[in-house]
């Protein structure tokens, strides 16, 4: 497949046209909500059939969808099994590349835990992308006190995309694992990842799991279901080694790879690089899969307004990764990456509107209407769905019932209020609104008993 230059693809026209499309969508969308929210007030019991048929398509579709997921699962799971570790001569040398920016609360804490790292060849590059606080000299004393290989850069402030290419032509290793800063990872993080590229030549990514250590409270707990069901959805796309994002806390690549795209996309051009380079590997053929046992353990938001900066900066950089990459996508000769592209369509932007508008027409009747039993026993269903898809997400997991309460929490809140973000990061990229890097204020973490130690 031939790549396009992004300018040629993301104009300022392109961006307003499909980002008016969406728009319209939206507002179709919250229109036919309030509609049916009228019909069910005013119809008897006769005229809902056709309303019935609309509430029992949703709800076949969402079963659909659990079903899928539910496969994937159980297909990874089997196959996962038949991967072995290599033999400890066969290692290769990794590069674990370490991007910062103002980590002065976490970076010492966090090269403390390379030193867990069950590994026998690999190095550290860390780089301070022209931090305002102390955290270069933090780091850099620390490194000096480390028994592990660390290298520690400091550069003038460019993104994180910038860090992360400039760290790349320091990397010694065949191939580097990135993640961020303010991120610790399981011990056996390395082994797991690299014994997938042994059989495979073609893959050019293992993505891991993200864990939130502090979930304690509502937002850290939301947040921490929400990247349990991105695992789970990733253990199907792995099965057909098309995950269409590899994190940025933690993802590990063949060095020759990366080098062959040109590395990260400037940050003027995205404001997602994790995303944007993840579909960039797939838009040219290569694999990319999920290892469940690399681990990075991060510090999320910690209240609404980082989430919200946060959330927002990644819906726009998704769309920005999306619209850059789709010409390859459509055009590509293996109808797999069509279906890849309309995924990811459905995924990100259709299926959280048609949730939205499901909870306007559930609001809508409770407060003006008595529900019918019909309706009633399908609404229900539809939040039966979310629980039996949380306790498949959370195998493995502590408390699972508690965190299957916290999904309705999150059908009537939580999710609703990332679609309304989202709407808003839709705005901005319409009128192309700027912005940069944007970093997250951090209070530091310990490492969970049992998991990382």
């Amino acid at each position: 497949m031939n790549s396009q230059a992004f300018s040629s693809l993301y104009t300022s026209q392109t961006r307003k046209s499909v980002n008016s499309f969406f728009i319209i969508v939206t507002l179709l969308l919250l229109v036919a909500g309030g509609f049916l929210s009228y019909l069910l007030v005013t119809m008897d019991r006769n005229e809902l059939q056709l309303l019935m048929m609309l509430l029992s398509s949703y709800s076949g579709l969402s079963l659909l969808r659990m079903v899928f997921y539910i496969y994937g699962s159980y297909k990874y799971q089997a196959e996962s099994k038949k991967i072995k570790d290599l033999d400890e001569a066969d290692l290769p040398f990794i590069s674990v590349l370490v991007p910062a920016y103002n980590e002065a609360e976490v970076i010492a804490e966090v090269i403390k835990n390379y030193e867990i790292i069950d590994y026998p060849c690999f190095e550290i590059i860390i780089v301070d992308d022209g931090s305002k606080d102390n955290g270069y000299e933090i780091a850099l004393k620390e490194s000096f006190n480390s028994p592990v290989d660390i290298k520690v850069y400091k550069k003038e402030n460019g993104g994180k995309a910038s860090a992360l290419n400039f760290a790349l032509e320091k990397a010694q290793g065949e191939f580097v694992l990135c993640m961020d800063a303010d991120s610790k990872l399981s011990p056996r993080t390395l082994r797991a990842g690299v014994r997938h590229f042994r059989e495979n030549s073609n893959l050019a990514a293992v993505a891991g799991m993200v864990k939130v250590e502090n979930k304690d409270n509502f937002v850290g707990g939301m947040q921490y279901l929400d990247y349990l069901y991105g695992h789970f959805q990733k253990k199907m796309l792995s099965v057909y080694k098309s995950v269409t994002i590899v994190p940025g806390p933690i993802g590990l690549f063949r060095t020759s790879d990366l080098l062959a795209i040109g590395g990260y996309e400037k940050e003027d051009t995205t404001y997602a690089e994790d995303t944007e380079l993840t579909l960039k590997l797939l838009s040219v053929g290569k694999d990319i899969i999920l290892e469940e046992e690399m681990i990075s353990y991060t510090e999320a938001p910690a209240n609404y307004r980082d989430l919200y900066r946060q959330r927002y900066r990644w819906t726009r950089g998704i769309f920005q990764a999306v619209l850059k990459n789709a010409h390859n996508f459509l055009n590509a000769s293996d109808k797999k990456y069509q279906l890849i592209f309309i995924y990811l369509l459905w995924e990100q932007v259709i299926f959280p509107l048609i949730d939205f508008t499901l909870l306007i027409v559930f609001l809508g009747c409770f407060f003006f209407s008595p529900l019918s039993d019909e309706v009633s026993f399908l609404l229900l269903y539809i939040y039966g769905l979310d629980i039996v898809t949380t306790m498949m997400a959370t195998k493995g997991e502590k408390n699972r019932f508690y965190w299957a309460f916290q999904s309705v929490l999150a059908r009537f809140f939580y999710t609703n209020i990332l679609v309304t973000w989202k709407i808003s990061a839709f705005l901005d990229e319409w009128v192309a609104r700027g912005m940069s890097w944007d970093k997250l204020e951090r209070m530091g973490f310990s490492l969970v008993k049992g998991e990382a130690k």
